[in-house]
């Protein structure tokens, strides 16, 4: 992962460091970072993205084309096609992972299929700020610990994090 990668290669100034590559792992590095050369905030923004596509979808950040199997694609272009889609809620229905179907509301992971979707962008203009998304993913817990709530006691999942301060 490449959280903190921006604070990392930060400089003073732009001729403190001259990058001529970029290395890290396949489908968390953005596309500005590969054609720039340049790493930002928003880098770490779109390594989330990723991550928050893998937690849903059960699928590593490089996945295989369905269309032409001997090809690779990343996980933010699956992402991006689910909301192309006429019926976005039912084509990110059928990638969400079978271990999280029934654990918390499609509503809620909808929501955080679009944090993912806002965050690995392909323009880092358009990718939200992290405080942003720490607001929205708050707002997503209260909404799941609701749901909770209304099964009337038959699982734990969100009220036991809670509960434990994670």
């Amino acid at each position: 992962m490449h959280f903190g990668l921006a604070r990392l290669v930060e400089r003073s100034s732009e001729e403190d460091m001259v990058a001529t590559r970029v290395v890290g792992t396949p489908g968390y590095i953005p596309p500005e970072s590969v054609r720039e050369l340049q790493m930002t905030s928003k880098t770490d923004v779109y390594a989330f993205g990723v991550v928050v596509a893998e937690l849903i979808t059960g699928q590593r950040a490089i996945v295989r084309d369905n269309r032409e199997p001997k090809r690779m694609k990343s996980l933010s272009s699956v992402l991006y096609a689910v909301f192309q889609e006429k019926d976005p809620e039912a084509a990110l229905e059928a990638k969400v992972d079978g271990n999280m179907k029934g654990s918390c509301p499609i509503e809620e992971v909808y929501k955080m299929a679009e944090i993912a979707r806002r965050c690995s962008s392909e323009d880092p203009v358009d990718r939200p700020e992290m405080r942003d998304i720490v607001q929205t993913l708050s707002q997503i817990l209260v909404c799941s610990i609701e749901w909770e709530a209304s099964l009337g006691g038959k699982s734990q999942v969100f009220s036991g994090l809670i509960m434990s301060g994670r």
